[in-house]
């Protein structure tokens, strides 16, 4: 069976506010497979930590096991079971990741990692986030400019 190690974060200028996801892939040696990531205009930071997860979901291949690593409390609670999932648009988004993971048959493991604790990847997946946000962002100041 295929394994993927995953790294996901998102972020958010504003709350609501322009935001983005990011999430870097990697095979069972920790050798990165690909980098993932996108912007939403007005979006929250807790949105962004779910299409992180869900995104990355949809990119790894049926029948695998995967573990994702998170700095998100909300991503790994909903996701556990153990957070009420209240929020409309947040639910919304965590029931597509419970159906996805049914679907595709994927064996997920949910891990919470320490925001800015030194873990690499995560430091990665947050850069890249953020690096996502401020060209969006001179995008808007800048009208016209190419995506």
């Amino acid at each position: 069976m295929t394994q993927f190690k995953i790294w996901t974060d998102g972020a958010c200028s504003g709350n609501p506010g322009v935001g983005a996801w990011a999430a870097i892939i990697c095979d069972e040696n920790d050798q990165i497979i690909t980098e993932l990531g996108q912007t939403e205009d007005r979006t929250t930071n807790n949105l962004m930590e779910l299409r992180a997860a869900l995104m990355a979901l949809k990119f790894v291949d049926d029948v695998a096991d995967v573990v994702i690593r998170t700095d998100s409390n909300l991503v790994v609670g909903w996701m556990l079971g153990t957070y009420d999932r209240k929020n409309h648009g947040c639910r919304a988004i965590a029931d597509e990741i419970d159906r996805l993971i049914q679907h595709k048959n994927l064996s997920v493991e949910w891990v919470h990692v320490g925001g800015h604790s030194g873990d690499a990847m995560n430091e990665r997946a947050d850069k890249n986030a953020k690096r996502l946000i401020q060209a969006r962002k001179r995008e808007l100041q800048f009208p016209g400019t190419p995506r």
